[in-house]
């Protein structure tokens, strides 16, 4: 065939080749799903004490900041700039949270021991 795609299984060998394409998919999707249960792990440790304060907010925005650069994750986007202009409605802001997590989670299915400790 004139396909000029290379396998990422090496010749001969049911291996994945070391730093191939097909092997960095594999990871990117494991490394994507392991940061967006610690996301959503993250979220809900804010929502179970049933208030957030505006303390928090702070601590919260650095940690949507990093899941953005991460993941570029328009929800992160989205929560980064509800908590400038909800700044002084913390009701308001766990409501926003509570909306992400109920969304995601049911994006999110629980598919391993491993999933539930992320």
């Amino acid at each position: 065939m004139g396909d000029s795609t290379v396998n990422a299984r090496q010749p001969g060998k049911d291996k994945l080749e070391h730093e191939g394409a097909e092997l960095g998919r594999i990871h990117a999707l494991a490394n994507n799903r392991k940061a967006l249960g610690y996301w959503l792990g993250f979220l809900k440790g804010i929502l179970a004490s049933n208030d957030v304060e505006t303390a928090e907010f702070e601590p919260l925005s650095v940690e949507a900041e990093n899941f953005l650069r991460l993941l570029h994750d328009p929800d992160a986007y989205e929560l980064i700039e509800d908590l400038r202009i909800w700044k002084n409605e913390p009701r308001e802001v766990y409501e926003i949270i509570q909306s992400v997590v109920d969304v995601r989670s049911r994006d999110f299915v629980v598919e391993s021991e491993k999933d539930e400790i992320n």
